[in-house]
């Protein structure tokens, strides 16, 4: 199933959540959701229940379907009303197109980021590779590809701001501008020799 992105098939009140892990996508879910009345559908929580997992890495890091994710992100948003809205909110919603009115996608500076991911008892390579992740702007880079004719919002989350401030970002469609590639060869990350 295809879905287009003109004003038929994308929902007014649809908002995609991603970045990164450890940007603040689900702090930012749950206070949004909270304050604004909306359901919130987790993505990972999505993928482990409905099976769309096909297998591990040899790290250990899951292998999803991300087509029988999308469908059953789909099935999911239809099956609640977006009459108060809906929130999707996960890393793999920027490999998948939904039918959002606008896509947000959190960022942090990398030193912060290392520091969020190595509280979650990341192993070093994975750090490393989500460091490299946001340095590159995968996610973003990855939102505009799949939601052309969506607005896209960056917001830098490494100090993380007021819902009434992410409302109003939302609300103007205000992104900024975050550009971290500048430390890609820096020292003090190491990632690109």
């Amino acid at each position: 199933m295809k879905i287009n992105s003109n004003s038929k098939t994308k929902s007014k009140n649809l908002i995609v959540i991603t970045g990164v892990p450890g940007v603040g996508k689900s702090t930012l879910s749950k206070k949004l959701s909270k304050s604004k009345n909306y359901t919130c559908i987790d993505c990972n929580e999505i993928a482990i229940n409905e099976k769309c997992v096909k297998g591990k890495t040899k790290k250990g890091e899951l292998i999803v379907n991300l087509q029988k994710l999308r469908t059953e992100l789909l099935k999911k948003i239809k099956s609640v009303s977006l009459s108060n809205g809906v929130i999707v909110e996960g890393h793999l919603a920027c490999e998948i197109k939904l039918p959002a009115s606008v896509v947000l996608v959190l960022r942090c500076h990398p030193s912060i980021l290392r520091k969020r991911l190595a509280k979650r008892e990341y192993n070093t390579q994975k750090i490393n590779n989500n460091l490299l992740a946001e340095l590159l702007d995968y996610c973003l880079v990855q939102s505009e590809i799949n939601y052309k004719s969506i607005p896209i919002v960056s917001i830098d989350n490494t100090k993380p701001k007021s819902i009434e401030k992410i409302i109003k970002q939302i609300e103007y469609k205000k992104s900024e501008k975050v550009d971290y590639s500048n430390l890609l060869l820096s020292k003090k990350f190491k990632l690109i020799e």
